[in-house]
């Protein structure tokens, strides 16, 4: 009669296999899985984007600061605009780069205005025997918050200094602020309805009123 194991040699027998068992697999350690670079990768703050919008701003600002000196705007404040000079540029030339003004204007200091329009800033002109004396910059319609209505008294003053003048003005029930940066033989005009709301810039000559 077979005699059957004991407990004993059953324990001893399932210890001596996983012992076995253990010798011939080695020890299994757990690695982590690869982390892809995307899972660290910065996100972008509300602090970052408004860094970043404000550099935006301060770029397109002073980007007036050089061409007034020449008597022009900056080149890329609309296509149209670019090479257009005071004291040389002649209003039929005006008319055949931006076509009809929808407002045409009569008189001493007059301005020719020409609207703004999905994406397209505003302008108008004016003219003294037949040639350029001042042009308004009014910006865009849509996403003006990426060029005049992002920039206030004090950011103008932080970029550029004092201003060599500033006064008040009426324009209907508005009392508006002009501050006043001479440029060589120029000056540019940014006229404020608030310390924190820019209408529109003028450039014109020196000594203009």
């Amino acid at each position: 009669m077979k005699k059957k194991p004991s407990a004993k040699n059953i324990t001893a027998a399932v210890l001596i296999s996983g012992a076995a068992a253990l010798g011939f697999t080695g020890v299994t350690t757990y690695t982590m899985p690869p982390v892809s670079a995307a899972t660290h990768a910065p996100t972008t703050t509300a602090a970052q984007s408004k860094a970043k919008a404000a550099q935006s701003v301060n770029t397109f600002l002073n980007s007036f600061y050089k061409p007034a000196l020449k008597g022009q705007f900056p080149d890329d404040l609309n296509k149209l605009s670019k090479g257009l000079t005071l004291g040389k540029t002649k209003r039929d030339e005006v008319i055949d780069i931006f076509g009809q003004p929808y407002a045409s204007g009569t008189g001493a200091n007059a301005f020719d205005e020409y609207e703004s329009s999905m994406g397209q800033p505003g302008f108008a002109f004016s003219y003294k025997k037949n040639k350029l004396q001042e042009m308004r910059y009014f910006g865009t319609g849509v996403e003006r918050q990426t060029n005049l209505g992002s920039i206030t008294q004090h950011m103008l003053m932080k970029q550029w200094g004092m201003p060599n003048s500033t006064s008040t003005i009426k324009a209907g029930k508005i009392t508006q602020k002009k501050m006043v940066y001479i440029r060589g033989k120029y000056q540019l005009e940014f006229i404020f309805n608030s310390s924190t709301d820019l209408n529109h810039v003028n450039l014109t000559f020196k000594g203009a009123k």
